[in-house]
């Protein structure tokens, strides 16, 4: 817990105050604290600058009102839940709609907001979307003030992508397919927990030629398409108000399992883009690592896997570009996958698994778990995607990867005070930071160790050659927080066990000279004793030694 949320906790005793509640099970909107008519929702930011955030709780009914910290009416949009959602959640719960609004939250902090039955029908009283099935053979649109996707009517999935502020229009097919999995036996490399071993080169598709069954809501602060390719394989793609990112939510499964096939479903996206043979991965969210088909840079490679052998852990985020056009296609993840470019202009991500021989690499058994109701495990998640130019799509998948690593945090209250009441005896807004960081700084660690004494992570999350934003950047620690004030610093090695002046690194003779001088005492990388200069890509450590202030 950092001292901004603690901070705002504290106001609150044992008895005379709200509890706060976790809803550990929004995502497929189940969350019994929200599912009556007053509710009060507090949301933490973790990132170290002001952040806006779409929120969604299920409920019952349609007639809302959304207050914010200031008990200021704010818009808000009820959308109907899906039946992806419905086969997701069962008998675990019954809200027949999600209320959505946008919260501007304070970096390393959060605010209040207060939902009640409206009072009125004025114009932020909660807008209702109705969900209603496009035309056949007619194709769709769905847009906000960045985007614009179009939809095939033959086949219901995506056509085409539209970045309105930098003019880009990228043909982009989007499908859901299956690899069938290589059997075991003694001359065969089965799929299993630790293999992926394809039978074939060409995936097979969920439903007879791919034809998907859609439906749309319309809305003021999110659109969506909803996609069925078969009765265990859903997908939502989201607009969300001024945000240059589509979101493709995915439920997959149960996977059939009668036929005792293996099967390793992927959501390919399939472009124009000239993206020779070339495609970028992650690695761990910091520095992009660059891929090539059918290549190794340090031996020859051998075509015995065409398909696995090209695919590469995506633990955040995966790229194609053209050179030519200067145009970048950018799917971030919301957890470790794999991905890979089988052909030019192409991405795909594996998102379930579902197989029936060990493939002896240890875990001895075969991939198939029951899950909670015996019919086999279903996935549910999402990937974002980005269309811009280069320098657009830096900026915006370093921030958003940030965002979906540290996401807000909502706890829900019934606490029974009306607004006014709850803002006459508690804050309702608070923050950890005097000012906000750059958007090149990250703030990776800020762990109490003792009453004075704080381990405080700084992280430089551009490349050097990511435009625009990777340039030096300082940061003045001594007035940082809002609660303490830094009175000393000791820089640290970055596992924290040691101060980095006694840190001594062998130097090695290379080729290059650029080991050579790279590790520098603490007093040389600050520029003050408070002030500590960044680098792309560097990360700082510190002890810190605080007072506070309240």
């Amino acid at each position: 817990m950092n001292d901004g949320l603690r901070l705002y906790l504290s106001h609150f005793k044992n008895g005379t105050s709200p509890v706060f509640k976790f809803c550990e099970y929004l995502n497929i909107s189940v969350c019994p604290p929200t599912e009556t008519n007053n509710f009060s929702v507090m949301v933490h930011n973790p990132i170290g600058r002001a952040s806006t955030e779409v929120l969604s709780f299920p409920v019952f009914g349609t007639d809302f009102e959304v207050l914010d910290s200031s008990a200021h009416p704010i818009p808000s949009q009820v959308v109907p839940v899906s039946s992806a959602t419905k086969s997701v959640r069962r008998y675990r719960g019954n809200a027949t709609h999600n209320l959505v609004w946008s919260a501007n939250l304070p970096g390393l902090g959060g605010a209040v907001f207060f939902i009640q039955p409206k009072h009125s029908r004025g114009k932020y009283a909660s807008e209702l979307s109705k969900v209603f099935v496009p035309p056949k053979l007619d194709d769709f649109s769905i847009e906000n003030q960045a985007l614009k996707l179009t939809f095939s009517g033959l086949t219901g999935r995506l056509k085409t992508m539209f970045n309105k502020h930098s003019n880009i229009t990228v043909a982009v097919d989007q499908n859901l397919l299956w690899w069938r999995a290589k059997s075991g036996n003694f001359s065969v490399q089965p799929s299993g927990a630790y293999i992926f071993s394809p039978d074939g080169i060409l995936p097979h598709t969920i439903s007879p030629l791919s034809l998907v069954n859609t439906s749309i809501v319309n809305g003021s602060l999110v659109q969506e398409v909803r996609q069925q390719w078969s009765s265990w394989a859903y997908q939502t793609v989201k607009l969300y108000s001024n945000l240059p990112i589509a979101i493709f939510e995915y439920t997959i499964g149960p996977i059939p399992y009668e036929d005792k096939v293996g099967k390793e479903v992927v959501s390919r996206f399939t472009t124009d883009l000239k993206s020779n043979a070339t495609w970028y991965t992650d690695s761990n969210g910091r520095e992009m690592q660059k891929r090539i088909r059918n290549y190794r840079p340090t031996w020859k490679w051998y075509d015995s896997e065409p398909v696995a052998g090209n695919y590469y852990p995506v633990p955040s985020r995966i790229y194609i570009r053209d050179e030519d056009h200067g145009v970048q296609l950018t799917v971030l993840t919301d957890r470790a996958q794999g991905g890979s470019s089988l052909k030019d202009g192409e991405l795909e991500l594996m998102v379930h698994r579902r197989l029936f021989d060990d493939d002896g690499k240890g875990l001895d058994e075969a991939l198939n778990e029951p899950g909670q109701f015996g019919d086999g495990l279903i996935v549910r998640g999402s990937h974002y995607v980005i269309l811009d130019n280069f320098n657009n799509s830096t900026l915006c998948h370093r921030l958003l990867g940030e965002k979906l690593l540290l996401k807000s945090q909502p706890f829900i209250s019934t606490f029974p005070v009306s607004p006014s009441e709850w803002m006459a005896k508690f804050p309702t807004q608070y923050s950890g930071l005097a000012r906000d960081l750059p958007p090149n700084v990250h703030l990776l660690t800020l762990e109490r160790l003792d009453h004075t004494h704080h381990l405080l992570r700084l992280e430089h999350q551009f490349q050097s050659n990511e435009q625009p934003y990777n340039n030096t950047v300082t940061v003045q620690l001594a007035d940082l927080f809002t609660t303490m004030k830094v009175v000393d610093v000791v820089e640290l090695g970055l596992g924290a066990n040691a101060a980095l002046s006694d840190i001594h690194r062998l130097h090695w003779n290379t080729e290059s000279h650029g080991a050579k001088g790279r590790y520098q005492s603490a007093e040389a990388k600050m520029k003050s004793p408070f002030i500590v200069e960044l680098k792309p890509m560097e990360i700082h450590t510190f002890n810190i030694t605080v007072e506070y202030t309240i």
